[in-house]
């Protein structure tokens, strides 16, 4: 029989099944009469013509025919099957059958055009089908119109079909990078803007780039910046701005001093910014990107500090007294004044020079020695009169000084370079020498008076002139003392000479007497501490001390409050009590030096404040900081950094790039190369750790150049973005899932009231199937919508439960209503039935409705559904036990996860995947348990347990 049909399709009497190609050949040799159709032979027309045109078109098409809807397809449309799924069963098959697993989307849509209703057309739907071995969501554009017979009747429905699934996930892509961006802009620490036209429009500010320039979102977007900010107009961000856009050139800037009008005036503020150009997709510039952070607080601290440099710097140079600042453990000169260059007879390119490279005639002379042990051991040397040998014209020429060696120390206590102060004090010397070798030869003339009357004459005569020479010297020692005062009323420092045995001040100069607030006569000619009760209570005992063991003290930013012009004042001091003795005797005064700090020392608060703040927002952000050298290619990074990376502890840098996944590297490489031309660097990549696990990371730095603008370094941060990226992903499933699951029973809804809306004069058999088909649509939206409720609530910490006193086993008992009434399932209570819970009963009920939804679901053949209740230790266990397929156990774990479905079958189920989840989020608010234990072809068995 089959050969015989064969020949009659060959011959003339079948034409219209002529050509098609591979399908074509497919019916030809198909045998029809075992089908519903029978005899192609007597077919009608309107069914030949109809397949004549699908089989001979070259557009995806397929043809349901008949009261079975039987279904014809041509090859283009069996392109879009695949491989390993509906080809070739599908062909003369019942639409019921060939597309069982999405019966429930097709079956509307043929019953509306079959009903009478107009053409379907609907664009980019996701639509499910198996194909290539599995179940599949594409996006098609479709219509399902009418194919009426000869009677005028509609017979079949003709479908035309274009799958647009690379367009529709191309559209998302899209989509998802332009939402990153403004996402990745909005969530930047920096302020980051971007202008539009040559207007420079507004296009996005984020929440930095409105605090930076002080205004609200509604004050500058979609408004030319210049207008929403016109204080910019006369400073010329306008002519850059110009030259970015029409030139393409990137433009940056340090520390940019600008006037910005904030909260109603202007500001002088400083900030760091770049300006971008944009490209569009014909290559044109349409747009201008800027980058920026306001850097005025650092700014303005590292003023102060340069400020205070600089006074010390001036302190050192104006000095009335020979200074040198000698600097580090090599002994370098830093700076030096003029007096300290004549006393050595040097020039001022000593300076930048170790001590014996500018000073070789001291190699063989104590002073080094003594200069490294003062910065080695931090303790001031001092000696007066001391002889040295210092070279003028190229000779080595005696001399005598007083000098003291002062380490100075930083914050930490740490010497850092010593400060030298040196007074000549030759002439002095050479004056005492000669009066001591005169009072000596005075002594030998007294001796030989007795033995000549003309040596006596002549001794006298010697000792009228000694007396001369005397009384220049007395005179030279005034004039010394003289040089003194005006040293200390000159100094660049507080400096006060108080008496030892009753500390009266004998000298004062006005740097001090500014620093106390007190003019000269509540000071000078008094004693210390009747000058200055208010720090006599803390600096007494100090100075009493220094007195008795002749000791210097020095303090280090001490804090006190002096009663300044008759107003209180906190101060903080850097000061030095110096004992004076003269002729290694007794102590005659107390010389104190002392400096205002407070402004430095503000200042170095404020600057350890700023980066204890940094520190802090870097770790609460759980950020890891680097520091790569371009030059060295060597990388300093945080302990933060090398977790986020995948190390315990650091590596090098090339172990940090191999770490990159191998499909991210070139995204590194051309990120670092944009950043050596633009100065930002910006990219974000996935790394692998040792388990093999992938993290994405976002890394974001700075570059900095040297004088020839080489790129020498790059500051930046890494964060770890993972979570972000895989929130990112639920999401799009999520929309993906519930926009698939939401339509199809709308979309059969909406076919049912189409039609019921057609019948709703002449009541036919079709009522009671539509009525019943719309109930199942609304239920299934109703579930849906519960099941997004609940996953709210259970994410809001909103799953509040009412719990009551209630048997199990009774709750078990009538649990799953809607499956009892359908009688097709047996729900089979086992187990002690005396075991009561307190818990929230009808959460409860909840949990074993997605339980039990969930067995019949996977294991429709399985007729029987054990509902098990038992004691274990302290809680009782309730089981759903069915015989079904299994649950292959990579799945297992995953069960309670949100989205997750454990398809078994290779079929794609309905539903969002939200049951389990939320009776696990149920069972957890109770204090229990869940879990399930499955073996592939044994059934499957889901618990939980409640506290008893």
């Amino acid at each position: 029989m089959e050969n015989h049909n064969n020949n009659l399709i060959s011959g003339v009497k079948y034409r219209f099944l002529a050509g098609g190609g591979e399908m074509g050949a497919l019916i030809r040799t198909r045998d029809w009469n075992k089908t519903s159709l029978g005899d192609p032979g007597e077919w009608p027309q309107s069914l030949k013509t109809a397949l004549s045109i699908v089989l001979n078109s070259k557009f995806a098409m397929y043809l349901f025919w008949g009261s079975e809807f039987i279904g014809f397809y041509n090859d283009a449309y069996r392109n879009i099957l695949g491989e390993n799924g509906k080809h070739p069963f599908a062909l003369g098959a019942p639409a019921k059958i060939a597309w069982e697993e999405t019966w429930e989307f097709v079956e509307p849509l043929i019953n509306q055009v079959f009903s009478g209703g107009d053409a379907t057309w609907d664009e980019d739907q996701l639509v499910p089908i198996y194909r290539n071995g599995k179940m599949e969501n594409i996006y098609a554009t479709y219509s399902f119109s009418p194919v009426k017979d000869e009677a005028g009747s509609v017979a079949g429905v003709f479908v035309t079909c274009a799958e647009t699934t690379e367009k529709v996930d191309t559209q998302k892509r899209i989509e998802r990078n332009e939402r990153a961006r403004r996402l990745i802009i909005e969530q930047a620490h920096v302020a980051i803007a971007i202008f539009y036209g040559p207007q420079y429009t507004v296009q996005v500010a984020n929440k930095m780039a409105l605090a930076l320039w002080g205004r609200d979102e509604n004050e500058v977007l979609n408004v030319p910046i210049l207008q929403a900010m016109p204080e910019l107009e006369s400073q010329g961000i306008k002519q850059l701005l110009d030259d970015v856009y029409k030139t393409g050139k990137p433009f940056s800037a340090d520390e940019l001093p600008i006037q910005l009008k904030r909260k109603g005036k202007l500001e002088t503020v400083y900030i760091n910014f770049a300006y971008q150009a944009l490209y569009n997709t014909n290559g044109e510039i349409d747009s201008i990107i800027t980058i920026g952070s306001e850097v005025t607080s650092s700014v303005l601290a590292r003023k102060r500090v340069e400020e205070s440099e600089s006074r010390f710097r001036n302190m050192v140079k104006e000095a009335p007294v020979a200074l040198a600042i000698i600097k580090g453990a090599d002994l370098i000169f830093e700076s030096i004044n003029d007096e300290m260059l004549n006393l050595l007879s040097k020039s001022a390119d000593i300076i930048g020079k170790p001590y014996l490279v500018a000073l070789p005639e001291m190699t063989d002379q104590p002073y080094f020695k003594l200069l490294a042990d003062a910065y080695a051991t931090g303790k001031p040397i001092a000696q007066n009169e001391a002889k040295a040998m210092i070279e003028r014209d190229g000779k080595l020429i005696a001399g005598y000084y007083n000098y003291i060696y002062q380490p100075i120390t930083n914050e930490n206590g740490n010497t850092t370079s010593v400060m030298a102060v040196a007074i000549d004090v030759t002439e002095q010397v050479v004056s005492r020498n000669k009066v001591q070798e005169l009072n000596e030869e005075l002594a030998t003339i007294n001796e030989e008076l007795s033995s000549s009357n003309e040596e006596i004459n002549a001794a006298n005569e010697e000792l009228s002139q000694s007396q001369k020479i005397l009384q220049a010297l007395n005179d030279n020692l005034s004039e010394n003392e003289n040089l003194l005062r005006t040293l200390i009323k000159q100094a660049p420092v507080g400096i006060c000479l108080i008496r030892s045995h009753d500390l009266v001040v004998m000298e004062v100069n006005d740097y001090y007497l500014e620093l106390v607030g007190k003019p000269r006569a509540e000071i000078e000619k008094r004693s210390i501490w009747d000058a200055l009760p208010e720090a006599a209570d803390a600096y007494k005992p100090i100075m009493d001390k220094v007195i008795v063991t002749a000791t210097a003290f020095k303090g280090k930013e001490h804090e006190l409050v002096l009663v300044r012009n008759g107003v209180p004042e906190k101060v903080i001091l850097d000061f030095v009590y110096e004992p004076v003795v003269i002729n290694n005797e007794a102590i005659e005064a107390v010389m104190v030096l002392a400096i205002d700090v407070t402004d430095k020392v503000q200042a170095r608060h404020d600057i350890e404040e700023m980066e204890e703040r940094v520190r802090l927002a870097i770790e609460a952000a759980e950020i890891g900081t680097f520091d790569l050298d371009l030059v060295k290619q060597d990388m300093l990074t945080s302990p933060r950094f090398d977790n986020i990376f995948g190390f315990e502890h650091h590596v090098s840098w090339k172990k940090f790039v191999d770490a990159i996944h191998p499909d991210d590297k070139e995204t590194r490489i051309a990120a670092h190369e944009i950043a050596i031309l633009s100065g930002k660097l910006f990219y974000e990549v996935r790394v692998i750790y040792k388990d093999n696990s992938i993290h994405w990371l976002r890394i974001q730095g700075q570059v900095y150049y040297d004088s020839q603008k080489q790129p020498v370094r790059i500051l930046g941060t890494v964060l770890d973005i993972t979570q972000f990226k895989r929130l990112q992903q639920q999401k799009d499933d999520f929309i993906s899932i519930a926009s698939h699951e939401l339509k199809t029973p709308i979309t059969t809804l909406k076919a049912s009231l189409q039609m019921l809306d057609k019948i709703k004069d002449r009541p036919s058999d079709l009522l009671p199937k539509l009525i019943d088909q719309s109930n199942k649509s609304m239920q299934k939206i109703s579930t849906l919508v519960e099941d997004l409720l609940n996953v709210s609530r259970a994410s809001e910490t909103q799953l509040k439960l009412k719990k009551t006193n209630f048997v199990m086993a009774d709750m078990l008992n009538v649990c799953c209503s809607h499956i009892r009434i359908a009688g097709k399932f047996h729900l089979i209570v086992q187990g002690d039935e005396k075991w009561e819970v307190c818990a929230d009963e009808h959460a409860i009920d909840q949990v074993m409705v997605n339980l039990v939804n969930n067995a019949i679901k996977y294991a429709p053949d399985s007729l029987d559904i054990i509902l098990k209740v038992e004691k274990v230790d302290n809680d009782a266990k309730i089981s759903v036990i069915d015989f079904g397929p299994g649950i292959p156990a990579v799945k297992l774990p995953h069960l309670f996860d949100r989205y997750y479905q454990a398809d078994a079958s290779g079929f794609q189920k309905s539903g969002l995947g939200l049951g389990l989840y939320i009776s696990a989020e149920i069972v957890k608010r109770h204090g229990g348990k869940i879990g399930a234990d499955s073996e592939l072809g044994k059934g499957a068995t889901f618990w939980f347990t409640l506290p008893l």
